[in-house]
């Protein structure tokens, strides 16, 4: 089984390069909330909606 897993990480990033529209909004788990990945999405022109952990305090807003 663990033969067939890919890595999320880097696939979502790929795929997320290849989106041609704009000013359209993603989600994804907290597994996603990684500064590449977001950089993608807003040199896209796009928006995000992505969970964030208590142990990712940079990016909590109080």
């Amino acid at each position: 089984m663990l033969n067939n897993l890919v890595n999320q990480l880097p696939e979502i990033q790929d795929l997320l390069k290849t989106v041609t529209t704009e000013n359209k909004t993603f989600s994804f788990d907290a597994l996603h909330c990684q500064k590449q990945t977001i950089k993608i999405i807003i040199e896209g022109n796009n928006h995000y909606l992505i969970p964030v952990k208590k142990n990712q305090k940079p990016y909590i807003i109080p």
